[in-house]
């Protein structure tokens, strides 16, 4: 299939790498990928340099990345109300622009690919669209600040769309009723690059080096699903170990991040360095396994109990798993039941920290062993495939 696949993504691309990004990499070796971010507005002292609405355009060489892949952020008058909402001026203003870029590169029919329902509302039919993709992988409504008209427009999605993926088993049962054509791809791995973390030409990142062990660490980003309780406990329980989180802080205040002498944010480690808050914490894709490798133990400190939590089929359990690291998560249904034989689930503080002292007082190799195993059976590259026999299932001759 060669035909251009039109991208529209809540996440931006720059953030962290998870499924969106690396499914637009694999299809970029293969066709144009276009993947449009929300639109941006300056903050704070950016707003003495504010510009007329514009189109901020840059290409995967930039990034280093192989393929035909281009980034589009509309940037847009400053509004007062955060996304995901975006003024009904600022929808038209960015829909105006992207469908500019489009008609100016040649693009006239495509594959629309959407994993937020909001800018389905106003990226919708600026093309010939082939096919409509609905890549459902959270629960968007149970998340901090989603705008009440959320609900109406993923009903409008779902309608549309020729086929609807989604990103684990919950979600399945949960949207399989409400479209006749969904199929369940969970969350992948690349499996090659996260085995680099067992291998001993792999250096551990600065950051991490001198560190008081053991070390728990996180990648990811650092939001309100994040259960700062359990990574409390593990701090009190190892004041002579370190807690370290790695990723940008978004959706929580700074000030609420929990504080230990022994927890370390990669977000203040930037900061001290002078790095803007929106780009401090991010760890670069291609550093992840070095930081795996620092780990002792790799967290996955959501709690399942939450709304925005109950829904979540994590990237970083496939992913740690290849790094063959002991790894406790909380009670997130899809790990229970995908991950659960091989991974410490914990459910409160103190089953954190139980978990923690059998990881780090017996032997768990062979339990290592078999998540490794599920991880290999799990690439990002066989995924996609999966996927693209679905499109290509529903594509017009």
């Amino acid at each position: 299939m060669n035909t251009p696949i039109v991208f529209c993504c809540h996440l931006r691309y720059r953030d962290v790498q998870q499924r969106p990004q690396r499914i637009a990499q694999i299809l970029a070796l293969k066709q144009p990928v276009i993947y449009v971010e929300e639109p941006w507005w300056p903050r704070g002292e950016e707003r003495r340099y504010e510009k007329p609405p514009h189109l901020v355009v840059a290409y995967a060489k930039q990034h280093n990345i192989p393929g035909d892949l281009t980034f589009l952020t509309p940037v847009v008058p400053h509004q007062e109300v955060e996304l995901p909402y975006v003024t009904p001026e600022n929808e038209a203003l960015s829909r105006s622009l992207v469908t500019e870029y489009l008609a100016h590169t040649g693009i006239t029919e495509a594959v629309t690919w959407f994993y937020s329902p909001m800018m389905a509302g106003y990226y919708s039919g600026m093309v010939k669209e082939r096919v409509v993709v609905h890549d459902k992988m959270d629960e968007l409504s149970t998340f901090k600040g989603t705008p009440p008209i959320l609900a109406e427009r993923e009903r409008e999605l779902i309608d549309r769309a020729d086929v609807m993926f989604t990103g684990g088993r919950t979600m399945f049962e949960n949207a399989r009723s409400r479209h006749p054509n969904c199929h369940r791809f969970d969350s992948g791995v690349d499996f090659e690059h996260f085995l680099a973390a067992t291998l001993p030409q792999t250096a551990v990142p600065a950051d991490l080096v001198g560190l008081p062990r053991p070390v728990f660490g996180y990648f990811g980003v650092i939001d309100e699903r994040m259960d700062f309780e359990a990574i409390h406990a593990l701090a009190d329980a190892y004041p002579q170990g370190t807690v370290f989180l790695g990723g940008p802080v978004r959706k929580v205040d700074p000030a609420d991040l929990p504080r230990s002498r022994n927890i370390v944010f990669a977000y203040d480690l930037d900061i001290a360095r002078g790095v803007a808050p929106d780009e401090a914490g991010k760890l670069a894709y291609a550093d992840l396994p070095r930081y795996l490798k620092g780990f002792d133990v790799a967290l996955i400190p959501f709690s399942g109990q939450t709304e925005a939590t109950r829904n979540l089929s994590p990237t970083k359990t496939p992913e740690y798993a290849a790094g063959c690291k002991p790894i406790i998560s909380g009670a997130i249904p899809d790990v229970v039941s995908n991950w659960g034989d091989v991974v410490w689930v914990a459910r409160t503080p103190e089953e954190y920290t139980q978990a923690a002292k059998e990881i780090l007082e017996s032997s768990s190799e062979e339990r290592l062993k078999h998540a490794q195993e599920r991880a290999r059976e799990n690439g990002w590259t066989t995924i996609v495939a999966g996927m693209l026999a679905q499109i290509e299932a529903v594509r017009p001759g």
